[in-house]
């Protein structure tokens, strides 16, 4: 918001209003703007009560980014559900029906004669069945696969599995972070104009007094002029205001996917809650690289395995009619055999594609390693950061409390002062100009409070594991 001139500010004692009008749009309510508000028209209609813990459940339940994330909780567990049929054995069932041409006789004829002997008898004619009928089922055990490969296969599945549900609890607290923060937001810019108004219309009240004095012949002009000055100044302030509110509410509806019923906030007047002392939670962000980095370990595993020879045993039963390892059969008999194999294959394209694997995994390890120390620094610095913000905005508000008790009664003493005659306009405009201004730091440091709360429960892990519930349980065990 553009800061009116400075020429205004040296032709007008009660510039201090103008200044404190101007950083209303950053600032946030005190209990005398909440019942403002109140007053103010509401749309018809149907309206919503809102406060801190509805903002939370809403945008959990609407935000575009926590319904991605959990869809790919969902395509995760899909995968690491693929990979446990790797370990089951492979079942092949088959069934073949076959249409033979016939063979001339003398093709299939074998002659009894000995040489050298005479005839002893006719020759042997083979039967033909020109109709085949087979059924096979056959089953695979990848013996050193199951053990080399496919379960740590199975077991980085569901590392993998776990770090996107991680990602998706970080995701979902920042969602809530940001929806908080538009929340606040909101209730600053309602807040801030409630302010302003309020300081207007009670220096709209005062001015007109002023008027009537001057008109008296009571005071001089010169002490009118100012106060016309600095009353065109705040309605300005004013209508920039009511642009910040319309700005704010329609960030707040984005967010939280509402219509166009009226938005009530049912803790607009709320004080910041102390926050509980609590030791650091591991963070989900730190959860989900220890995964990846426990499936990475699980993939070099895979990758070695792939080195060694391969060693398999296949089993398999034959319902035939006609069965080839019988024969001369007249007529169609099914006849049930069954065969086992065990079979060693090794192939040099393995090795080099093992070694090559391993070798990306390791690097990757490595990359994963450095993105954890990093992340770990800058979360330790997050909370000692709003650690400190949430100490000063308490004590801040401890202080604008003690500065509006002081402000108001000075306001009283002026106000009575200048109704007695006993004080100038210009000492009453700047008794007023600091109450609105400790109303505004008031209601700035309230709503700070609360703001600098929620970023301090973000960075302690409070926000991430809180509600995870919508996920999965929530898990608070130390990484080792």
């Amino acid at each position: 918001m553009s800061l009116v001139s400075t020429q205004v500010f040296k032709s007008a004692p009660l510039a201090a209003l103008v200044i404190a009008s101007s950083s209303a749009v950053a600032f946030a309510q005190s209990a005398d703007g909440a019942r403002d508000a109140q007053r103010q028209p509401q749309p018809a209609g149907a309206s919503i009560a809102l406060n801190e813990q509805e903002v939370e459940r809403r945008v959990r339940s609407v935000s575009p980014a926590v319904r991605a994330q959990r869809a790919s909780v969902a395509t995760a567990e899909a995968e690491r559900d693929r990979a446990t049929r790797s370990i089951v054995p492979d079942l092949q069932l088959s069934a073949r029906y076959t249409r033979l041409s016939s063979v001339p006789e003398e093709f299939r004829r074998i002659s009894l004669a000995v040489p050298g002997m005479p005839m002893m008898g006719d020759a042997l004619v083979f039967p033909q069945l020109l109709d085949q009928f087979v059924a096979r089922a056959q089953v695979t055990l990848a013996v050193s696969d199951l053990f080399t490969r496919a379960l740590p296969s199975l077991h980085a599945a569901g590392q993998r599995a776990e770090a996107v549900r991680y990602d998706a609890q970080a995701q979902e607290a920042r969602a809530v972070l940001d929806a908080q923060a538009a929340y606040l937001g909101w209730l600053r810019a309602r807040a801030a104009l409630s302010i302003a108004r309020a300081s207007r219309e009670s220096f709209e009240r005062q001015r007109e007094d002023v008027v009537r004095r001057v008109t008296a012949g009571q005071i001089a002009l010169s002490q009118q002029l100012p106060l016309d000055v600095t009353l065109t100044s705040l309605r300005r302030q004013e209508i920039a205001l009511e642009a910040g509110l319309r700005g704010a509410e329609v960030n707040l509806r984005a967010q939280l996917a509402l219509g166009s019923d009226a938005l009530v906030p049912t803790d607009e007047a709320e004080e910041p809650a102390a926050l509980a002392a609590t030791d650091p939670r591991v963070r989900p962000e730190l959860l989900a690289l220890d995964a990846n980095a426990r499936a990475l370990s699980l993939q070099s595993r895979a990758a070695a395995g792939s080195i060694a020879p391969s060693l398999s045993v296949t089993g398999g039963v034959d319902i035939a009619a006609p069965n080839p390892r019988a024969f001369a059969q007249a007529t169609i008999v099914p006849l049930a055999t069954w065969d086992v194999s065990v079979q060693v294959s090794w192939s040099l394209s393995q090795i080099l594609d093992g070694e090559a694997s391993m070798r990306v995994v390791s690097a990757q390890r490595q990359a994963l390693a450095a993105q954890r120390e990093a992340l770990t620094r800058a979360i330790d610095a997050e909370i000692a950061a709003t650690r400190a913000e949430f100490d000063g905005a308490l004590r801040r508000l401890e202080e604008a409390r003690r500065g509006l008790a002081s402000a108001e009664a000075l306001a009283t003493q002026r106000r009575g002062a200048f109704a007695a005659g006993a004080a100038t306009a210009t000492e009453l405009t700047l008794a007023e100009a600091d109450l609105l201004r400790q109303r505004l730091e008031l209601a700035d440091a309230r709503l700070e409070a609360r703001a600098s709360r929620a970023r301090l429960r973000f960075a302690l892990g409070v926000l991430h594991f809180e509600r995870a519930d919508s996920l999965d349980r929530p898990v608070r065990r130390e990484v080792r």
